[in-house]
């Protein structure tokens, strides 16, 4: 355990940090360790301070390892999560390319952690079949709130959170210039009925096309989250089936040792009953000689 420094500040949050980095079934005994500890050395706040740790879930467990095994990645999701959030206000303004490339961007590197959080589930002997779901929606959340993007990058998150749906919490945003930003007000001297059916005509396609271009992108998460669940199924079947084989190497082999031992066993027994026979006989000859 991490000494305690004198100040009691940076000691404690080492303790902290090792807690999150453990197994979550060695959490709750750790933890209460190091607080019996703590106030041992007489460090009461400290002591209550750890005491009151949550124990992660499998999920934030697997999450909160992100940080220590590729930090950059971590880095690159939060910066993507950025990124989104601006294009996020930019597509208010009409303009939705920059929203789609940067989902694209921000689903890329959720990819590439979903597969370490996996792996860190494998690497433990543990299926991260039943959690790949939860551990996604954990990160498009960590992208988006910037509370739970903190969490992950200290490795400290104690349960899964929700991702966030459609463009999330826009509430505030204003609309800014730039994009196809509407064009200025005609005079009233200028303006003119088909004008007027014209811009109309555009507003009423832009909606349709920025609610196709919603409708694509979240036709591109499923399937790339139908993707990414197939894969981890495959991969856990191939797992499961040659754990089956090797059992099956192991049971042919039990199978003909036991063969073996039956056959000397049987041979065994052949020859305590020839070894009966010519005792019986031996004594029998003894007999008539006397």
């Amino acid at each position: 355990m991490p000494t305690r420094a004198a100040d009691g500040g940076p000691g404690v949050e080492e303790m902290i940090d090792r807690l999150y980095s453990l197994d979550p079934d060695e959490f709750t005994g750790e933890r209460n360790e190091a607080a019996k500890q703590l106030r041992a050395d007489g460090d009461k706040a400290a002591s209550d301070q750890v005491k009151a740790l949550k124990k992660p879930t499998a999920v934030a467990w697997a999450v909160n390892q992100l940080p220590r095994r590729n930090a950059k990645l971590v880095d690159d999701l939060l910066d993507a999560g950025a990124s989104l959030r601006n294009a996020q206000r930019a597509a208010l303004s009409g303009s939705g390319k920059a929203l789609r490339e940067a989902t694209q961007e921000r689903r890329a590197v959720v990819a590439k952690l979903v597969d370490e959080a996996s792996a860190v589930f494998r690497d433990a002997g543990r299926s991260p079949a039943a959690h790949v779901d939860a551990i996604r929606s954990t990160l498009e959340a960590a992208s988006t709130d910037e509370a739970v993007g903190e969490l992950v990058r200290s490795g400290r998150l104690t349960k899964e959170a929700d991702a966030p749906a459609g463009f999330g919490d826009v509430s505030g945003f204003e609309v800014l210039t730039g994009g196809r930003a509407a064009k200025p007000a005609a005079s009233k001297e200028d303006a003119r009925p088909a004008g007027t059916a014209r811009a109309e005509e555009s507003a009423a396609a832009k909606r349709v096309r920025e609610r196709l271009e919603g409708r694509v992108v979240k036709a591109e998460d499923a399937v790339m989250a139908a993707r990414e669940r197939a894969s981890e199924a495959r991969r856990d079947a191939e797992s499961a089936a040659r754990e089956a084989d090797r059992l099956e190497r192991e049971l042919q082999t039990a199978q003909r040792r036991a063969e073996r031992a039956a056959a000397a066993s049987a041979s065994a027994d052949r020859k305590l009953d020839d070894s009966r026979a010519a005792l019986a006989a031996a004594q029998a000859d003894l007999a008539e000689e006397s």
